[in-house]
């Protein structure tokens, strides 16, 4: 049984605060994954505050578009170490213990050998001044293997910081199955992104939907990362339908 979060993708609706009551469930935050946030930040603290009153545990997306960690321009990689960090002071305010970021490789853009230098560099950086309340997470997207991930954190080689697998962008964007990836990183995945889709674009549909085999892949889970978190990052629509399929096959923490 996993400690589960429903995510207020595109939505913060009451909706989505009121599924994670009904059963138990955290929620993962992804209203500041926008940089205009910052121009509202003190009324959204408060209103995501207020939402969170009644929920047990929580984690945040970080921010990500325009940001990548392996820039080798010293001012572009200021930036996203600034950006970084306010995301790592809002998760501390709304009380999160997960904080996913995206690792930003980009393949075909990036000399593979060069993105895993520079990364390595900002992160053990960056991760030197976070007090470790808080586990930081790196999310593959547009990566076709899961090697460099594996790397990257066998490098940074920090309790804090380890895999967030998403399964859907697997599913899209990698020629390796997403049981290679499984198998790969194994116990370096400590929370995972739960969605479906078609194969070819990234719908985010739900558990029932799509051409991946949900349950075969939990089971995957539960074998080589067991003890990771999961998040269903679905269609606000589809989340409630895809928490009852997660209770009906005995996923769900009791």
């Amino acid at each position: 049984m996993k400690q589960v979060y429903v995510s207020s993708i595109r939505d913060e609706s009451t909706r989505i605060f009121e599924i994670a009551k009904e059963f138990n469930l955290g929620v993962e935050i992804l209203g500041f994954i926008q940089p205009y946030v910052i121009e509202s930040y003190k009324e959204k603290i408060d209103i995501t505050k207020h939402k969170l009153s009644n929920i047990n545990k929580c984690s945040l997306h970080g921010p990500f578009q325009d940001l990548f960690p392996a820039s080798k321009d010293p001012e572009i990689a200021e930036i996203v170490r600034k950006r970084f960090m306010q995301a790592y002071n809002t998760a501390k305010s709304i009380n999160a213990k997960h904080l996913i970021f995206h690792a930003g490789y980009i393949p075909k853009a990036y000399f593979p050998e060069d993105w895993l230098k520079t990364s390595i560099v900002f992160w053990k950086d960056f991760l030197s001044q976070l007090d470790e309340q808080i586990e930081i997470h790196i999310e593959n997207v547009c990566e076709d293997d899961y090697l460099l991930i594996n790397e990257l954190i066998e490098a940074v080689d920090s309790p804090i910081f380890s895999t967030c697998l998403d399964i859907g962008h697997v599913n899209v964007n990698s020629q390796r199955t997403i049981s290679d990836w499984i198998k790969g990183l194994n116990t370096k995945i400590k929370y995972v992104h739960l969605h479906n889709n078609d194969g070819i674009t990234d719908g985010h549909f739900g558990l029932c939907r799509g051409v991946i085999n949900v349950y075969n892949v939990l089971e995957l889970l539960e074998i080589y990362a067991p003890n990771s978190e999961w998040s269903l990052e679905t269609k606000f629509h589809e989340t409630e339908e895809s928490v009852l399929w997660l209770k009906a096959n005995d996923f769900l923490k009791k």
